[in-house]
């Protein structure tokens, strides 16, 4: 699911949540060709199965990518190798004002 957060910073940085269910999956098969050239991206939940893969293909296909999860442990795994693009960091996406700092982060380090 590719969703933008609220913020100033909300056209320059993409999030991806992963979702668990097929349907899901299935409408979202096709988000990563639509995804604009240079933009940098967030995966959500990043340390699990498939937040790790979503990471992981990103990541090869070029994409700046931010691997985010509840606890920093958790996240930093989930780039280790995958290139100096790819950052860790924690979010907790039940708290709004924690996406946008984490948005405004992104942005102010491009």
């Amino acid at each position: 699911m590719k969703q933008t957060i609220d913020s100033e910073s909300a056209d320059k940085v993409g999030i991806i949540a992963p979702v668990q269910n097929r349907r899901a999956r299935v409408a979202n098969s096709f988000a990563i060709a639509d995804i604009v050239t240079g933009a940098v991206l967030t995966v959500t939940g990043a340390g699990g199965g498939l937040g790790r893969a979503i990471t992981a293909e990103l990541a090869r296909r070029g994409f700046a990518v931010w691997a985010t999860d509840v606890e920093l442990g958790i996240a930093e795994p989930v780039v280790e190798g995958l290139g100096s693009e790819c950052r860790a960091a924690v979010l907790d996406v039940t708290d709004a004002s924690a996406s946008r700092a984490l948005a405004d982060a992104i942005v102010a380090e491009q």
